[in-house]
């Protein structure tokens, strides 16, 4: 806008006061013409030295808050914060052994609210398409595969996974959770999809895959359909 009205700046300084993780702001364009010319000067409104001091100080607590986890720590957290029961514990550590072997990659979250580990495969992304966490929570990162080959391993794996007892990934859900109490009671089978989508993936040798498919392994196809 070119000229805003005092009461909208009152309200935008009382905003920035009051919100800490928000900014509102506003910007006016002045237009100066000279007849054969137009100058636009832009002048901003609402970023006060009060409201950046607060949002700093916000900033700062924030970032004090998060953490750098471990497998050690992990393990602890989901022993003692959540309170996990020894076979829940048993059910993520068997995942997370299965990770160990099988990964390229595991990175750990850096919250401070729940520990979490990420095991990345580079033959499917170099995204980490699930994540575990330590109140027991199997999240699918379905969101950030989105690549065409992506898409199909996605499509494939929760088609996969749904065949599961206790699994409903509901469609539309870029990162549906599911928890420890349904998960945790199939292990085994979550890590035979897992591990088979693994051995599926696209880039995995077509030798391999009729191999697998001659051994009568179940086959996670995420070839995209022939014309």
């Amino acid at each position: 806008m070119e000229e805003s009205p005092y009461e909208l700046r009152s309200i935008v300084e009382f905003l920035n006061n009051q919100m800490e993780l928000a900014e509102v702001l506003i910007i006016e364009a002045k237009q100066y013409t000279d007849g054969s010319s137009r100058v636009v000067i832009p002048l901003l409104f609402g970023f006060t030295e009060q409201a950046r001091q607060l949002k700093k100080s916000i900033t700062i607590s924030q970032d004090s808050l998060r953490r750098k986890w471990d497998e050690a720590s992990f393990f602890e957290d989901a022993k003692g914060r959540h309170a996990l029961n020894e076979q829940q514990i048993a059910s993520i550590r068997e995942l997370y052994e299965f990770c160990k072997r099988n990964a390229d990659e595991i990175t750990w979250g850096t919250s401070a609210n729940r520990a979490s580990f990420n095991p990345k495969f580079s033959k499917i992304s170099t995204r980490s398409p699930y994540a575990v966490y330590s109140d027991g929570a199997l999240v699918f990162n379905f969101g950030w595969l989105s690549k065409e080959a992506e898409v199909r391993y996605k499509q494939a794996l929760k088609k996969a996974v749904e065949k599961i007892p206790g699994f409903v990934l509901p469609d539309g859900y870029e990162y549906p959770s599911v928890s420890i109490t349904h998960w945790g009671r199939s292990v085994e089978a979550l890590l035979a999809v897992l591990k088979d989508a693994i051995h599926q993936s696209v880039d995995y040798p077509e030798a391999e895959r009729d191999r697998l498919k001659n051994e009568g392994q179940a086959v996670l196809t995420t070839e995209a359909p022939k014309p």
